[in-house]
């Protein structure tokens, strides 16, 4: 978990907080996740800067992050957003989340493996 200057990270639980000031970023890295997995979050930050994986700021979204091998499909909201292939991928990718000039509240984070 790193930033430059006075980037924060602050992880409680289920919840990741990210703040960056302008110009700066603040990432939590999760290391490298299963090759099968579901990540499930909500996600908030403030109007102006991104984060994750790029919002409409000021709304909170729920964020569905379905891997299995190198497929990943997102869904925000119950809504199909993204799907997308990882190349390289078959055994597990690095994921993480981040916050560009911005606080970005990610909580109630869940992570499920299949047996």
């Amino acid at each position: 978990m790193r930033g430059t200057g006075e980037a924060a990270v602050t992880v409680n639980g289920g919840d990741i907080t990210l703040d960056a000031d302008d110009n700066d970023y603040a990432l939590a890295d999760f290391g490298t996740r299963p090759a099968r997995m579901t990540l499930e979050c909500d996600v908030s930050l403030d109007l102006i800067g991104c984060a994750g994986f790029v919002f409409e700021p000021g709304v909170t979204h729920h964020v569905k992050l379905v891997c299995e091998n190198e497929i990943v499909i997102m869904y925000m909201d119950g809504v199909k957003a993204l799907s997308s292939r990882i190349s390289h991928s078959v055994g597990g990718a690095h994921i993480g989340v981040f916050a560009n000039s911005c606080h970005a509240q990610f909580s109630n984070v869940t992570v499920k493996i299949p047996e």
